[in-house]
């Protein structure tokens, strides 16, 4: 029986360590050895978010031997295509979800008036939609970029969407006036970008290692 436990055991971290070292090419056996990461498109409600997505896709994709990312088109046997999206309503995508009374922490603002709630914590949602497409045209992405062709259209490998979500805390003090409120409460948005971005990251990786 011990016999037993102990085989079970090393198999078990063998299996393991193979998923957690493995950094070979995933896209192998599709013949890609280069590719060509494009500047993700955002079709989202939020500005400002492509670049940090595009970063830890460049950080993964640097991890596979055998893949060499390319700064051409012509070099490349694949394109990785990036698209953020969101629900189309805006207050679907950026969500109350926790309010909280103004009088408590700012009487000075609501003075005279009766007291009224405002958004202390937000929930962000996007959806990061990733694919890799063998052999793709300047003017194609062109026409992605204006949304006159679909990715149903190309040659696409593989596809993988990713819904994410992220709160923050909203700032609201009587001595700080309006426009740093905005600063900061805009600063804590872009963190929460930042912090999705890390779970892209992760979602990515393990998605690619665990589908070949």
């Amino acid at each position: 029986m011990r016999k037993f436990l102990a085989i079970s055991v090393m198999l078990l971290v063998s299996c393991s360590s193979y998923h957690l070292d493995n950094s070979e090419n995933p896209f192998r056996e599709y013949g890609i050895k280069t590719i060509y990461i494009a500047n993700f498109f955002n079709y989202s409600h939020f500005s400002n978010v492509s670049s940090d997505f595009m970063d830890k896709t460049i950080q993964t994709l640097n991890q596979f031997n055998g893949l060499k990312i390319v700064n051409s088109l012509k070099k490349a046997d694949a394109v990785f295509v990036g698209i953020i999206d969101t629900p189309r309503r805006i207050n679907e995508s950026l969500v109350t979800a926790q309010r909280r009374f103004v009088k408590g922490i700012a009487k000075n603002k609501v003075a005279k008036r009766e007291d009224f709630s405002v958004p202390a914590v937000s929930q962000v949602s996007l959806n990061i939609n990733v694919y890799v497409v063998k052999k793709m045209s300047e003017s194609e992405l062109d026409l992605l970029r204006k949304q006159k062709i679909k990715m149903k259209d190309m040659d696409t490998v593989i596809s993988r969407r990713f819904p994410l979500t992220e709160t923050f805390s909203r700032r609201l003090y009587d001595d700080e006036g309006t426009e740093v409120l905005q600063t900061q409460n805009m600063g804590a948005q872009r963190q929460s970008y930042e912090d999705m971005s890390v779970r892209y990251n992760n979602l990515l990786r393990d998605s690619l290692l665990y589908a070949f």
